[in-house]
Order: structure tokens, then sequence, then C-alpha cells
């Protein structure tokens, strides 16, 4: 989240230099404004991807909607989706929810079952956060690794070769 980014660069610089990825996920994290308009939306992203740059020296183009591209608020439309390829951004949901963003000080047991529950899945984006609240995410992680690896996944950051994950929801 962009506006989170002030005061952490050096832990910015160094998720970069290790190899993860980095994308955008707003600046403000604000669903009322965020899913208010398409140009609002892509303002967010791109003054988010001018903070990250402005870090790390290099845009970053990758993006997962805040809330999922298919929420309470908002239902993805094509015509976001074409306004943001227009701008060169890639659309990544997740396809497995740990739901830690939900419950952050949930029982890291019930974290590990939520991230692996969906075994079936030729390819598992899992959605987790690493908040600071989300210590329990934290102490779930290398059981969720550890289950995924012993399954026959392998572990890949997300970049500009990865296949697009999204979908719509029919009305």
């Amino acid at each position: 989240i962009g506006n989170q980014i002030k005061g952490q660069e050096d832990l910015v610089k160094r998720i970069d230099e290790e190899g993860h990825s980095i994308g955008l996920h707003s600046m403000s994290h604000e669903k009322g404004n965020l899913y208010s308009s398409d140009s609002n939306f892509l303002k967010e992203m791109l003054d988010s991807q001018k903070t990250i740059e402005e870090v790390v020296g290099r845009k970053v183009n990758i993006l997962r909607f805040p809330f999922g591209s298919n929420n309470n608020t908002y239902h993805l439309k094509e015509s976001l989706v074409n306004l943001l390829h227009e701008n060169n951004l890639k659309i990544y949901d997740w396809n497995v929810d740990s739901t830690d963003g939900a419950n952050p000080y949930g029982n890291p047991c019930n974290i590990v079952k939520n991230a692996t529950k969906n075994n079936d899945k030729s390819e598992v984006i899992l959605l987790m956060h690493c908040g600071y609240i989300n210590k329990n995410s934290t102490i779930a992680l290398p059981e969720i690794i550890k289950y995924y690896k012993d399954n026959g996944y392998t572990f890949k950051s997300i970049d500009e070769d990865t296949s697009e994950m999204f979908h719509y929801v029919n009305s």
C-alpha cells in the first residue's frame, strides 16, 4: 500500500533486492474511493507505482485488487480491465484464501487449514498478509510452505511473464 512505504523504504528495497515480487495494492486501501470509478482506481495504482519506483528505481506493473476484484462493493468489469491493460498493468487475484486478512489474530492452525484446503488446483496464488498485525501468519507460514512442497508445488515470484489470474462474476 503506497501510503505505508514512507519510513519503510529500506524494507521495500530489501524485498526487491532479495527477488520477491513487489506489486501495486493502491495508495490508500480505501474501498469507497477505489471502487467509486475506474479513473479513481487507476489513479490509486499509478500513484502507488510512482511511490514504489522512487524507492526501487523501476516501475512495477503487477497488481492485486484491495479486497479482491470481486468483493461486496465491486465486481470486476471489462472497462477497468481494459483501462489497466492500456496502462501496462497486470492483474493477479488469488485462488486460495488463508483468511488471515479477515481474521489477522486467528489461530495459526486455522490459517494453515484454510491455506491448504484447496489442493486440487494446478496453480495456486495464495492470499496472505504481511502486516504488523499478522503475526500468526508468520507462525503458520513454515507449515504452509512444507505442505505445498510436500504436494509437489514449486514457489515462484510473480513477474511480467506470469499469466494474469482474474475472473469476472456473472451478475
